[in-house]
């Protein structure tokens, strides 16, 4: 079961992408999303997961553009900069 609704709209995004043609064609990268998503259905920590695809995403979407890979980069950053905010909160008070 997802843990939250964040889970499930990353998981979403993730199958989105996945069933690019593009994406397809690219095996390292179609592996690379599929991990990621068997992670997360398996209950893995979203934002780390979100943490080590950012820059995978933000590559491959400047030679591949799309609205699936740009509405996963949007939400992937805005969940990255979340994280890394409450990263650097907690930092202070260590």
């Amino acid at each position: 079961m997802m843990k939250r609704k964040v889970d499930e709209e990353f998981l979403d995004l993730l199958i989105k992408v996945q069933q690019l043609e593009s994406v397809q064609k690219d095996k390292e990268f179609y592996d690379l999303i599929s991990l990621a998503a068997d992670k997360i259905q398996k209950g893995a920590n979203s934002d780390i997961e979100i943490m080590r695809l950012e820059s995978f995403i933000n590559k491959y979407l400047v030679s591949n553009p799309s609205q699936e890979l740009v509405d996963l980069q949007l939400f992937m950053q805005k969940r990255a900069n979340r994280y890394k905010g409450w990263l650097n909160v907690t930092g202070w008070f260590s």
